[in-house]
């Protein structure tokens, strides 16, 4: 489903009294991470510091809300800081999730996008209950915006072979 409609369909339920129930989704023709590179602004490598944990208002139990991210290198776009933050931007409805598996220690690539329109979507994050800074970044839904790796020499080169 597409942003578009996805958002107001949340905030139609959340208006209605069912925003605790608010989470259906549905995805359709996602991109994997490898195609998602190509199609993004910012891509980077990094080294997961610290799991982001947070209570919202659609969830009864805490989430994997962000990662802050150790940037090892940059493929695509600039980061002017050394870690930064990555948010799920959809946490908190069936679109999100998935940080749960990158606990401290994991190395990544990442496919995130600047914390502005068209990416943020705070009438969402109203009715989850998350707060993205203006210099966070954000993983999307629907595709691929992560991928592993074992070694950092390996991941250097995927990466690269990837943006070239």
């Amino acid at each position: 489903m597409s942003r578009r409609i996805l958002i107001p369909v949340l905030i139609a339920l959340y208006i209605f009294g069912l925003g605790k129930k608010a989470s259906a989704c549905s995805c359709s023709g996602g991109l994997f991470f490898d195609e998602n590179v190509k199609h993004s602004t910012v891509v980077l490598l990094g080294r997961v510091k610290a799991q982001g944990r947070q209570g919202l208002l659609t969830s009864t139990q805490p989430e994997v809300a962000y990662l802050d991210v150790e940037v090892i290198e940059v493929y695509k776009g600039t980061l002017v800081r050394p870690l930064v933050r990555l948010w799920d931007s959809y946490v908190g409805t069936n679109c999100g999730g998935g940080l749960d598996e990158l606990t401290p220690g994991k190395l990544a690539g990442f496919v995130v996008e600047e914390n502005k329109s068209p990416y943020s979507v705070p009438e969402l994050w109203d009715t989850t209950g998350i707060r993205p800074g203006t210099a966070d970044y954000l993983l999307g839904t629907c595709n691929q915006y992560w991928r592993l790796f074992k070694t950092e020499r390996g991941a250097r080169r995927y990466m690269r072979s990837l943006v070239h």
